[in-house]
């Protein structure tokens, strides 16, 4: 049976060779491809920080990686002075990794280490294969959590659904994916509260402004109209009390409005055609002067609908080619000689 130092050379040395490590790690893919068979020599190992931190005695280090399975990251060579990748186990992908991994918070960050999250799994039952402990990405500082990876999707599953306690406390403890799902969630949730401010703050400051400038008074609603109602019917109706810029209606709706030039003119026609009942079209209107919000909002939409037509109208003349492009206008058409 293995000592502790044995499985913790093992395990190490499982690491190096590990799906999340290997892969990515250019120095021993290097010197894999210096020798046939992809062969990395104990001399190379031993020179790896963790690693000679637990020994630095070749022979030690054979007799440890004599004692693993025939199912770890590592295969080591008849002479017992080297190793390469298990040719036997094919790389897991990202995905397929993260199934067999949990995410577990609740440890101390000051004195959070790889080994002390080892020992937790060890002395709780579960055998762990690879161990990342997340870091605060500005500060650089350990958080108390960390990634834990074990051999099999059941077994990640198992430690997810334990229920783990550290100095009397609860271990919060997820899934990879179910803590992922959870932070983009949040992530998300904290994107469109934060738009959302942005647009209040926005809008807020769009209604200040057009509050300022607006000439209040002006705009009339209407609502109540015929079928048969034109514009030029209700033009009609309210022209005597004021210069009308604009009859905002479309026929067989069933209200609008009516925007006069000048302040106050709105005021007077609401009270005189209220008063006298006067119909339009035969029906008498119900009639209010927009004030406060709902006259800030009309002047917006408003705004909106001149700055639509106003695209519009730049994208047809882009469409067209333009005043003196292809189609337009120019001094070469010969629309504009006949004209």
């Amino acid at each position: 049976m293995a000592s502790e130092l044995q499985q913790s050379i093992i395990r190490q040395v499982n690491h190096y060779f590990s799906d999340r490590s290997y892969p990515r790690d250019q120095f021993m893919q290097k010197k894999a491809e210096e020798v046939e068979g992809g062969w990395i020599p104990f001399s190379i190992l031993l020179t790896f920080k963790k690693l000679k931190d637990l020994t630095e005695d070749a022979a030690v280090l054979k007799e440890a990686l004599a004692l693993g399975s025939d199912n770890e990251n590592y295969q080591m060579n008849d002479e017992g002075n080297a190793c390469r990748r298990n040719p036997d186990k094919a790389f897991l992908t990202p995905k397929e990794l993260n199934k067999r991994s949990i995410y577990v918070k609740g440890f101390n960050p000051a004195t959070i280490t790889v080994d002390v999250v080892q020992k937790y799994f060890d002395d709780n039952g579960f055998k762990t294969v690879h161990i990342q402990i997340r870091k605060n990405m500005k500060t650089k500082e350990n958080k108390p959590s960390a990634f834990v990876e074990f051999d099999t999707e059941e077994e990640a599953n198992k430690a997810a659904d334990s229920k783990f306690e550290l100095d009397g406390k609860q271990m919060e403890v997820y899934t990879k994916q179910d803590y992922f799902e959870m932070k983009n969630a949040e992530k998300r949730a904290k994107s469109q509260e934060k738009k959302k401010e942005q647009d209040e703050s926005k809008s807020r400051m769009e209604r200040e402004a057009m509050s300022a400038t607006i000439d209040k008074g002006c705009v009339v609603k209407f609502s109540g109209t015929a079928e048969e109602c034109s514009r030029e019917d209700l033009k009609a109706a309210f022209d005597e009390f004021g210069d009308i810029a604009w009859v905002d209606f479309s026929r067989g709706e069933p209200n609008g409005y009516i925007r006069y030039r000048q302040e106050g003119c709105a005021e007077k026609a609401v009270a005189a055609l209220t008063e006298s009942k006067k119909e339009v079209c035969g029906k008498v209107l119900e009639l209010s002067v927009l004030e406060g919000e709902d006259e800030v909002n009309y002047w917006i939409d408003t705004d909106k609908k001149r700055q639509a037509i106003r695209n519009q109208k730049r994208d047809n003349s882009k469409r067209r080619g333009g005043r003196g492009g292809r189609g337009g206008r120019g001094r070469g058409s010969k629309r504009a000689k006949r004209q």
